[in-house]
């Protein structure tokens, strides 16, 4: 597939992977749209790029976050690729984490991603 002039949706685009990933598509030619609940971490990410790319810094676990991704991807000719680079990963037994992070991992890692492709 070539990248370039692609417009990309990307959560999690300011930890670790989704931001080597935002760097990776930035110099390919993408036009992307960074999503993360990380307002700070994502405007450093969004100066240290080439070209201009649209920030939404939201809690895509919420309605309100979600709209307000959605929006931003509205406002765009089209979209091309969405990767769901947010999520959650704890390293412990599952019967040893609290039903709060529990219900944190279902949300980010399927309900977020099946209601964003659903949009």
């Amino acid at each position: 597939m070539k990248l370039a002039d692609k417009t990309v949706v990307l959560t999690g685009a300011a930890g670790g992977m989704g931001a080597l990933m935002a760097a990776a598509l930035a110099d390919r030619g993408c036009s992307l749209i960074l999503s993360d609940i990380n307002s700070d971490g994502l405007m450093a990410l969004t100066k240290r790029l080439p070209g201009k790319h649209i920030m939404v810094a939201a809690d895509l676990r919420s309605e309100a976050g979600i709209n307000e991704l959605v929006a931003a991807c509205s406002d765009q000719p089209s979209i091309d690729v969405l990767i769901n680079a947010a999520g959650i990963s704890d390293f412990a037994l599952y019967e040893q984490m609290p039903a709060e992070r529990v219900a944190l991992a279902l949300d980010i890692n399927l309900r977020v991603p099946m209601l964003l492709v659903h949009a």
